[in-house]
């Protein structure tokens, strides 16, 4: 399971091979109690890897510092940080602005809609604006399997297949 947000990275696992991988490339033990959703017998603690403000161009430092073995020897200069610190701050603020809802005019898509609980229509409008269910799951602050079963039972709510079918009975809800 991986939450990502602009500069903050969330994920847990149970495996120790990836617990010391996450360590390695920088996560720490986030202190949330570990759980078991992998399987009973599994914890599985949570690491997080926060990269906000000049965490970021600390953490690519002392990996390229790592990578090459000259300790100290490569940071990031003043002018490729700023581009760096720039281009997570246009990220931040896409992610943040919450995608417009598409317009929904005939009566058929409304009557569609209202099958739905709010979550699901949250859902949906993402879906319909073509966002992947991990990007979904991140502007919504729920995991991407909370996703998947929200659009499962949006799939059996509205009787279709799959997301494609979902937008194909949306486009057509839309033109009647």
């Amino acid at each position: 399971m991986l939450l990502i947000r602009p500069a903050l990275f969330l994920t847990s696992t149970p495996l120790a091979l990836y617990r010391d991988l996450l360590t390695r490339f920088g996560f720490v033990d986030s202190g949330i109690p570990a759980h078991f959703d992998f399987a009973p017998d599994r914890p599985a603690p949570t690491y997080a890897l926060d990269l906000r403000g000049p965490k970021l161009t600390q953490h690519l430092s002392r990996l390229l510092s790592e990578q090459t073995g000259f300790n100290g020897a490569f940071s990031l200069g003043d002018r490729l940080a700023g581009a760096v610190a720039a281009q997570i701050s246009t990220w931040s603020a896409a992610w943040q602005s919450k995608p417009s809802a598409p317009p929904y005019p005939s009566e058929q898509a409304a009557a569609l809609l209202k099958k739905l609980t709010a979550r699901e229509r949250e859902v949906v409008d993402a879906a319909l604006e073509g966002v992947p269910n991990r990007t979904i799951a991140a502007q919504l602050s729920i995991s991407e399997i909370t996703v998947k079963k929200h659009m499962s039972r949006i799939f059996v709510k509205l009787a279709v297949r799959n997301r494609a079918h979902l937008i194909r009975q949306f486009l057509a809800a839309q033109r009647h």
